[in-house]
């Protein structure tokens, strides 16, 4: 009986063992690669959710929605791969050598205030009998800026505004006045010097001098502006209280009117 069971036993092994084999078999045919060529898989990942997590992104969480496109490294013009993620096959068939591979999403605008545009791109390398992953992460472009204007602004002054400068508008610029309703997302590099220009218009027969700041912004930054008059040692001026999510607390700026 036990030489019966241990019968059973190494039979059963060396059919776990033949089906191993056969599936290592069927898997290496699968793998079975032209000579001089490799196989690459292509995957996706939007990384949405400014850093104030104040925005609605789900229609930029959809990674089917991406266009994608590989080209060999040093010429972009010639598309390899040119489609949305959804109609991707799950593996393609390269000629050995260095690639890019780049997805998108969106409408690319200096500024907006609805519509956002997602990209990335990255290298990666086909060697020859391989598989390899070709990975992107997809962010944003822009950062987030809302400017809000106390309601004491209206009974010292006639008119204000602000001038929002940033390298993707040059030559032009963006007016941000009380009719403006925010947020408006701007097309900037990382670490731009953003440059903002207060215009203030006084009611009293004064002259309002013309004050430049710069902020320091990134894609996904997050920056809010909060304009209130303030009256000094009987002098009129502005308060700008900074809101950004690199800042723990906000920052009073004041602006002193220096109107004669």
């Amino acid at each position: 009986m036990r030489k019966k069971n241990f019968t059973s036993w190494g039979m059963a092994c060396l059919l776990g063992c033949c089906l191993m084999l056969s599936g290592c078999s069927s898997e290496m045919e699968d793998l079975d690669i032209p000579e001089g060529k490799g196989l690459v898989r292509i995957d996706l990942t939007p990384e949405v959710g400014f850093q104030t997590k104040a925005v609605d992104e789900e229609d930029y969480k959809d990674v089917n929605d991406y266009t994608v496109q590989v080209y060999k490294s040093g010429e972009e013009g010639k598309l390899i791969i040119n489609g949305l993620y959804k109609d991707l096959k799950d593996t393609y068939t390269l000629n050995v050598g260095n690639y890019v591979l780049k997805a998108f999403m969106g409408e690319d605008k200096s500024v907006s205030s609805d519509v956002l545009y997602f990209s990335g791109d990255a290298p990666f390398e086909v060697k020859e009998g391989e598989e390899v992953k070709a990975s992107v992460t997809c962010k944003p472009n822009s950062a987030r800026i809302n400017v809000e204007f106390d309601s004491e602004m209206d009974e010292y002054f006639s008119a204000y505004s602000l001038k929002i400068e940033t390298k993707a508008q040059q030559p032009s610029s963006f007016e941000w006045t009380k009719s403006t309703v925010g947020p408006m997302y701007f097309k900037v590099e990382e670490q731009e010097k953003v440059q903002v220009t207060v215009s203030l218009t006084p009611k009293e027969n004064v002259k309002a001098n013309v004050s430049v700041k710069t902020y320091t912004l990134s894609p996904a930054d997050a920056l809010k502006l909060t304009l209130k008059p303030v009256i000094n040692n009987g002098n009129l001026g502005i308060s700008i209280t900074i809101d950004e999510t690199t800042v723990d607390h906000p920052v009073d700026i004041i602006i002193p009117g220096d109107w004669v």
